[in-house]
């Protein structure tokens, strides 16, 4: 099983933050992510360009460092059977060879990038990641 850089409680709060801003089913987890998200979830509506909690994430992936970057490209191509978990090697190169576009415009371009990074996890072993928090 591979070794992921993120601190698996903020992963979480990312994952969440996507669902909201891509419009999908943050209330959903409110009970179990409570503490984890804030009051994010009560957003759950569609979001758009130029919207200031799509531009807040925008601006925090943006920040991360490059291993993060690639590891949420890779883990979203996963999650959507771009790769098996056993070419989770091959998935972090090729995203290192094509990065161009902004990281999270890339991502966030995609409606079920946070369905698909927790599938991702889930296709690597770490479903429970959005229920716990931990590796």
């Amino acid at each position: 099983m591979p070794e992921l850089d993120f601190d698996p409680e903020y992963l979480r709060r990312l994952i969440v933050k996507m669902r909201v801003v891509t419009g999908g089913e943050a209330t959903q987890m409110a009970e179990t992510l409570e503490e984890a998200a804030g009051d994010v979830w009560h957003l759950n509506v569609n979001r758009k360009n130029g919207d200031p909690l799509n531009q807040e994430l925008e601006e925090e992936i943006g920040a991360l460092d490059l291993d993060h970057k690639l590891e949420l490209v890779a883990l979203m191509w996963l999650g959507r059977g771009d790769f098996g978990a056993d070419e989770w090697d091959e998935a972090l190169a090729l995203a290192d060879e094509r990065r161009g576009a902004p990281t999270a415009q890339y991502l966030l371009a995609h409606p079920q990038v946070a369905d698909e990074i927790a599938s991702g996890l889930d296709a690597l072993g770490f479903s429970h990641i959005m229920e716990d928090g931990e590796y």
